[in-house]
Parts: structure tokens; C-alpha cells; sequence
């Protein structure tokens, strides 16, 4: 098998504490010697900031 992996998201959001929190999604998809999809996996990397003290 052979695996390829690219970005498919990058998202930004408020993190619970305060802050922010970078999201970057990845996928991998996964083909046979035929040449045939034969997979994907998805994964979820958090970047979290620091939260702002005021």
C-alpha cells in the first residue's frame, strides 16, 4: 500500500479558557498496487494559544 497525506482543513476557533485554537486536518488516502483506494484516515493536530490575561 501506498499512503498519500495532505491538508484538508485548517480551522481557527475560541478555545474554552480563552485564547485561540488552530485546528489543522489531515487526510491520508491509502492505494493498492492495482492502484485502487483502498483506505483514507483522517487526523486532528490542536494548536491551542495562550489564553489573554487581562
Amino acid at each position: 500500500m501506498t499512503g498519500v497525506t495532505r491538508v484538508a482543513d485548517v480551522l481557527e476557533k475560541e478555545g474554552g479558557r480563552g485564547g485561540k485554537m488552530t485546528l489543522l486536518i489531515t487526510e491520508t488516502e491509502y492505494t493498492n498496487q492495482k492502484g485502487e483506494k483502498v483506505a483514507i484516515a483522517r487526523s486532528t493536530l490542536i494548536e491551542t494559544g495562550q489564553a489573554v490575561k487581562a
